[in-house]
Parts: structure tokens; sequence; C-alpha cells
């Protein structure tokens, strides 16, 4: 269905292009588009030139993308409802490392560190915000899969055989397999594997040792860091709720209405708006919770050498480790003892892929999207 992969693929590319517009306002001033500055040259002229013409750019994309979406949709359902997302995607990353090669080469040129004492700042031990893991949306999301297997259980003497297991874009089963106990509760069992991986790592992000961002005074470092973990683990644990009801009406559909394509595709519609209104809730409180000053921040406003006086700030600044970041989004540092460090583009941390483990955990990530690609392209053609 045409509307369905023009639906899909607008709001796909809708959230993705939100989080692109808000992440520069989001991320530490003292890194621009992911470039490390100085603190007192964070309101230099290029930087907010920069900004701009990567908004500008994002937009434009994004308008580019829709229209593709509308012709797409219309020659080919499965082409439209993927193509403009990964095309999005592609302008998006194309736009940021543009924009951000002009701060840079300008840095770079000018010597912005010349004189500046940076430092760089990490914590060493397990964080005591005192953020708890919110168990109690991991407790709600296993209702409905409970509830969808008993459902199975009663359905499965009568479920067909072989079993549908894959729609296509115009949700329609194109994809069978023999029935048992894994082709019909396939769904369930997956989701619930990815509600314990959420919960496994609402649970790292409370407990991991992060390193701060060095720019930030005490009072900031400590309220950057419970917000990243206060309001990451909230997400994560109100996502896996929505993608247990979601799952589990998966699961209900194909065993008792797997003819009926506008039941599964509502349910996937459904599912992208709950995702677009959870993360966008939580980037919202995000930067509300870092632009509202905190006490000590308050009382010293305009004072010099405070956090909020940067033209005349006297106390280390963050580093200039720029040559570690690629393209800013990937970091690769072999002599850094951290696994864990902050992103220099979007909130939270990312890991050092020179690490021993960040290698390993770089790898199996790759093995992970590519098995999934590739059952994916095979698993309907080996099921008809």
């Amino acid at each position: 269905m045409t509307w369905f992969s023009l639906l899909f693929s607008a709001l796909i590319t809708t959230l993705t292009a939100v989080l692109l517009l808000a992440m520069p306002a989001l991320v530490p001033a003292t890194l621009p588009l992911g470039v490390s500055v100085p603190l007192g040259r964070v309101k230099e002229t290029v930087i907010r030139v920069a900004v701009r013409r990567f908004r500008i750019a994002v937009v434009a994309a994004y308008l580019v993308c829709l229209a593709l979406a509308i012709v797409f949709s219309a020659l080919s359902p499965a082409v439209g409802a993927a193509a403009p997302v990964l095309l999005f995607v592609i302008l998006g990353a194309v736009a940021y490392v543009v924009t951000r090669s002009a701060i840079a080469r300008t840095k770079r040129e000018e010597n912005w560190y010349a004189g500046v004492p940076v430092r760089l700042a990490a914590d060493v031990t397990a964080s005591s915000s005192g953020v708890r893991t919110p168990v109690g949306w991991y407790i709600a999301a296993l209702v409905p899969f409970a509830i969808a297997a008993s459902i199975g259980v009663v359905a499965y003497p009568d479920l067909p055989d072989p079993l549908p297991i894959h729609w296509g874009a115009d949700g329609v089963a194109d994809g069978f397999a023999t029935k048992s106990v894994w082709s019909a509760f396939g769904p369930v069992l997956i989701g619930l594997g990815i509600v314990a991986l959420m919960f496994a790592l609402s649970f790292l992000i409370r407990v991991s040792p992060a390193r701060r961002v060095a720019s930030d005074g005490p009072e900031l470092a400590a309220r950057r860091t419970w917000a990243q973990q206060s309001l990451a683990g909230g997400m994560l644990a109100q996502l896996s709720l929505v993608l247990a009801l979601e799952m589990s009406a998966l699961a209900i559909i194909s065993w008792l209405a797997p003819g009926e394509a506008w039941l599964m595709i509502t349910n996937i519609i459904a599912l992208l708006v709950l995702l677009v209104i959870v993360i966008g809730v939580y980037v919202v409180q995000y930067q509300r919770a870092m632009s509202a000053p905190g006490p000590v921040e308050a009382a010293s406003a305009g004072t010099p050498g405070s956090a909020t006086h940067p033209t005349r700030a006297v106390r280390p600044d963050a580093p200039d480790d720029d040559r570690f970041w690629k393209a800013g989004l990937f970091y690769v540092n072999r002599h850094d003892p951290a696994l864990l460090v902050p992103k220099r583009f979007g909130v939270g941390w990312t890991i050092n892929l020179g690490h021993p483990a960040g290698i390993a955990i770089g790898v199996v990530l790759l093995l992970v999207i590519a098995g999934g690609i590739t059952l994916a392209a095979i698993s309907p053609g080996s099921h008809h």
C-alpha cells in the first residue's frame, strides 16, 4: 500500500530530522558539531555560521527525501519505505562532516588552543548520582508478553501450517515457516530478549564510570551526569513498554488475523508514532535540565572565571583531542584506558574503538547488523 510506505518513511525521516536539528543544542558549548574548542571561543562567528548551515542542510535534505518518499511510494512500496530514510541518514552525515570542517579549519589556522590550559576529567569509580533503574516500567513490559503468550497457547493448535512469519511493505504475508514453538512465539521471545537487553543497558548506564566533559564545572558536570543517566534510563524503560505492547500485538495479529493487512500496518504506524513521542519528550526534558542553571552557577553568573563567563575562564579547559575522533563520531585511541567516553555529537556515551573491549563490541555489532540484513533478505524467499 502506497500510503503505508509513505507514512512509514515520513515518520522515520521526521524523527531523524528532529534529532539532528536539536543535537547542536544538546551537546556542550565546547563541542560545536563535534569539534573541541576552548571555552573562550564558543561564541566565534564561524561556529554560529557552521551550525546554521548544518541546520539549513538538514532541512533541505529532509524536504528532498519527503518528495522522494512520495515518488518512490507510488512506484514501489518497499523502496518508498526504506530508500528515503537511508538517503536522509547519508545526507545528514555528509552535512555534518562538511559543515564541521569550517570550525576545525579555523581552529587550526588561528591556533585557538595556544596558551590554553587543558585537562581530561574522568570518574575512576562508579557514579553515585542516586539514579535508580526504573524497574517498574520493565515489570509492566512483561504484562503484554504474558497476555500474548496466554493467547498463543490457546490458539496454537488451530494455527495454520505453514505459518506466516514475514510481511511485506504492503502488510501482506510474504514469508512462511513450518509451525513450531519458535515460529509461532518468535515475536514474543524476541521481544523479551530486547526488553532484557534494554534493562541491561539501563543498568550499565547507571553504574558505569564515564569520562566527564572537561569544560564543565563540578555542578554542571554532576547535573549533566544525572540528566543523562536518569533520562536515558527512563527513556529506555518506556521504550521497552512500547516495544512490548507492539510486539505482543504483532504476535496476536499474526495468530488471529494474519490476512488483515490493515491491522499489521496500523500496529507498525502506532509503534513509530509512540517512538517519536517518547524520544521527543526526553530530548526536550534533557534540554531543559541542561539549560536551567543550578544554584552555584546562578550565583556566579557573570563572574570572571565562571562557567557562565567563558571569555575569562581560568580553570582548565577541554582537551584538543580531535585527532582521536574520526569525523567527530568515532573515538579511536588505543592509549586511552577508558571504554566509555562522552559523545561528541549526541547525548550519552560511545565506545572507544581503540580499546580491546571496544573493538570486540564493534565487531559484534557489525555482525548483528549484517546478520539481521541477511536474514531479512533471505527469509521470505526461503520459506514460501
